[in-house]
């Protein structure tokens, strides 16, 4: 894109508030190297906006020539297509997003803001044992020399790294209210206090101080910040982490610790160990908030492939609970909810279920939690039944929900990339490794020195009569330093050994000093060695790894200890019956054609001289009950009609009515019926085994199996092949040890055993049947 003339005052401010660097009142121009007072002041904004002018030409106003002239002095002006440095300026900051803020690294598992606060906290000597230092403090120094951002950005990066719902074992320790479950915000910084948890103490910066990690000068060069944290756990992985970034996002749940370690362990015992190994150790994620992870599909594809849909729920159970006047009433109790959700959302959402009757036979629903923990009372009411009350609430509550896991971090704080758990485990082994032999080869060289200026010592206390007459006879301390150095005196001491010797104080030339730096010089010779050893000794290295990660385990306590209880199933509700109360009851039909279903409960129970109730009213003077019986709700209601065709209908969906009602038209609930009902049966889901015996108004007669009829569509099917002017006149439903008996109107009768070779069952749904 590029522009001969342009209206300053539109574009220009559009631009500004993009945030390019410099744009020039004639054509697209971009200033280079221009100083932010030019850009700034309100002088030059004023100008540049409120000007309309062409380059070359002649009628440029002098407010035009100006602003050009202040262009000019502060450096050459570069033309510019706006489309291409816009890009380039947005990839410049998708990039540091990406790597300065968004995202953690996948070695130590955190983002650049928490690093430089547990750096600083570290630098500040705010350990678990210290006494708490002010959140306001702590933020001031992470703000002053590490993060050039806002301080509620720290802030909040704080508080959530001491949040107990956010974080199943903290990093940092917090003193004051830092927030809750409810969605209350935390604190004003200048009164929250805060420490390292024991955790990013000992497992997180213990070994900053060891040579471990690679430094970089702060945004202003005058402090250093590690790159990484030298963790000695998959932090990533255990603590979790989420960050939306310029085209890329993670969101990583927590493990637990004890499980990541055990996984670790197996690695580094086994590294060809199958990931159906590992899987089985580190099965699923473990939330701080408990609850329940429902079947291992989404949690095993997180595993494989770094992406995975994790069905999580809370943990209820049921209860009965004191009214008042002493009476009972059965409760659903909610203790845990999933990860992330505020439960006074959660109390209010159920609320407005209710009142909207999308979730029916709830009578009370309360939050009773304190400081033990959570707990949500949802009453029963009477009528209801209470586990399908829970199912409903489950399904439709958020009580279960889902969370979307996606496994991106920063390839040694590089480029983002898609991890699976495995890859995360090995990554943070082969990070680890590196960790412990830069810590032994500091260790090494630390010993080595100081073994040096012990020999050094020891030479001197050998001949100690020789060197104080040495020290004393020397003008100065160099001629003494030069002399104790001497190759042809009786020393040759190095230069570090010379200066230790000069600045040994009198008292340490002592009889019991001599064997103390002899027992000293051999501890060091054995340390060296044992170091040594370690840096060529891979087998060793993975043993001091399974050493530490045991003493982290031992300081985390009850804390490791799974919170997440995973239970087997399917996430979703696909059997509906678990959402509908198992009922009885009563079904009446009649001639022509109405249907209803009324709870049995409707009808009281009457002496021998009762008179009865109404069970169906309005009815037509032609009209009449054809069919009458009583089911439970999950029963299935089978309709054949006259002319062999076949529905199907679960009897809950049949619309309650009271009785005085007429019920609904059969042909509303089965809309493809065009014939007469002959016949209705009820089954149960334990009965299609059963047979079901077909007889047409000609005496023809048909077995089938029950479980035919299960594969039924909504239209319906036939069931049996009819000849003209034939009908279904009966069907029955029957064992294969039953007798079936046959009667016609002229009193003759035939009696069959349905075992009888005659009579076979028959698979296919058309057939005619046999003769009777």
């Amino acid at each position: 894109m590029s522009l001969t003339r342009i209206q300053a005052f539109g574009l220009v401010r559009e631009i500004f508030k993009m945030e390019v660097s410099f744009v020039g009142v004639a054509g697209t121009v971009v200033g280079k190297g221009l100083p932010r007072a030019v850009t700034d002041v309100r002088y030059s904004r004023r100008r540049l906006c409120s000007t309309s002018a062409t380059l070359g030409d002649d009628s440029v106003s002098d407010r035009a020539k100006e602003a050009l002239q202040i262009q000019t002095e502060y450096g050459a002006i570069e033309k510019a297509d706006l489309a291409e440095e816009m890009s380039k300026s947005y990839m410049a900051y998708a990039m540091s997003v990406i790597l300065g803020r968004a995202l953690p690294d996948i070695r130590d598992g955190l983002k650049p803001v928490h690093r430089r606060i547990l750096y600083a906290m570290h630098q500040m000597k705010v350990g678990a044992d210290s006494p708490y230092r002010k959140s306001a403090r702590v933020v001031g120094e992470v703000l002053g020399k590490y993060h050039p951002h806002g301080e509620g950005s720290v802030y909040d990066a704080l508080v959530r790294m001491a949040q107990t719902f956010s974080s199943s074992i903290p990093l940092i320790d917090g003193h004051g209210n830092f927030g809750s479950i409810d969605g209350d915000s935390p604190a004003a910084m200048r009164y929250t206090e805060c420490r390292l948890s024991k955790l990013s103490t000992q497992a997180l910066l213990r070994d900053i101080e060891y040579g471990t990690v690679d430094f970089t000068p702060n945004f202003d060069s005058m402090e250093q910040e590690p790159n990484v944290i030298p963790s000695r756990i998959p932090n990533l992985l255990i603590s979790g982490s989420q960050g939306i970034a310029v085209g890329v996002a993670t969101k990583i749940p927590p493990f637990n610790l004890v499980e990541t370690l055990e996984a670790l362990g197996c690695l580094l015992d086994n590294p060809d160990c199958s990931s159906e190994e590992l899987a089985e150790i580190l099965p699923a994620p473990d939330f701080p908030t408990g609850g329940q992870i429902v079947g291992l599909s989404g949690a095993r594809d997180l595993f494989m492939t770094g992406k995975g849909k994790i069905m999580m729920r809370a943990k209820t159970h049921f209860e009965l609970v004191k009214l008042k006047g002493g009476r009972t009433r059965e409760a659903i109790i909610v203790t845990e909810i999933p990860y992330q959700l505020n439960k006074s959302t959660i109390v209010k959402s159920i609320a407005e279920l209710v009142n909207s009757k999308q979730l029916e036979g709830v009578a009370d629903l309360r939050d009773e939690s304190d400081r033990s923990g959570t707990r949500i009372v949802v009453e029963v009411a009477k009528s209801a039944h209470s586990e399908v009350v829970r199912n409903n609430l489950l399904k439709k509550s958020a009580l279960q929900t889902s969370f979307s896991g996606q496994i991106v971090a920063l390839d040694g704080g590089k480029l983002p990339k898609l991890y699976n758990v495995r890859e995360c485990l090995e990554k943070f082994i082969e990070f680890r490794k590196q960790i412990i032999l830069k810590r032994a080869k500091f260790e090494m060289d630390k010993a080595a020195a100081r073994d040096h200026t012990v020999q050094g010592y020891l030479k001197v206390l050998r001949d100690v009569d020789n060197a104080i007459r040495i020290i004393r006879n020397s003008e100065e301390a160099k001629e003494a330093k030069a002399q104790l150095m001497s190759p042809a005196g009786s020393f040759g001491l190095s230069a570090e050994q010379a200066d230790a010797v000069l600045n040994l104080p009198l008292r340490r030339i002592t009889k019991m000093e001599t064997s103390s730096l002899t027992v000293e010089h051999e501890k060091l010779e054995a340390t060296i060695a044992d170091l040594r050893e370690t840096l060529v000794n891979d087998e060793k290295v993975c043993k001091i790894m399974k050493a530490e990660f045991a003493e982290v385990l031992k300081s985390a306590g009850k804390k490791a200890e799974r919170r997440t209880e995973i239970v087997s199933g399917s996430p979703e509700y696909e059997d509906e019956l678990k959402l509908i109360p198992n009922g009885r009851s009563v079904i009446v039909i009649t001639e022509k054609g109405y249907m209803k279903r009324m709870p049995i409960s409707n009808f009281n129970v009457q002496h021998r001289g009762g008179t009865g109730s109404s069970g169906i009213g309005n009815l037509r003077e032609d009209d009449g009950v054809s069919h009458f019986f009583t089911c439970r709700d999950h029963d299935t209601v089978i309709v054949i009609t006259k002319i062999g065709i076949v529905y199907r209908l679960p009897a809950y969906k049949i619309p309650v009515s009271p009785r005085s009602s007429r019920g609904t038209l059969i042909s509303k609930l089965f809309p493809h019926m065009t014939s007469k009902v002959a016949e209705v049966l009820i089954v149960h889901e334990s009965e299609e085994d059963e047979y079901l015996v077909i007889v047409t108004k000609r005496g023809r007669m048909k077995k089938i199996t029950l479980s035919i009829l299960a594969k039924i569509s909504s239209t319906g099917s036939v069931v049996m092949a009819l000849r003209r002017g034939d009908e279904v006149k009966t069907a029955k439903r029957s064992k294969e040890t039953d007798n079936i008996l046959l009667c016609s109107r002229k009193g003759l009768a035939l009696r069959a055993s349905l075992s009888n070779d005659m009579i076979r069952a028959q698979l296919g749904r058309r057939t005619e049947g046999v003769i009777g």
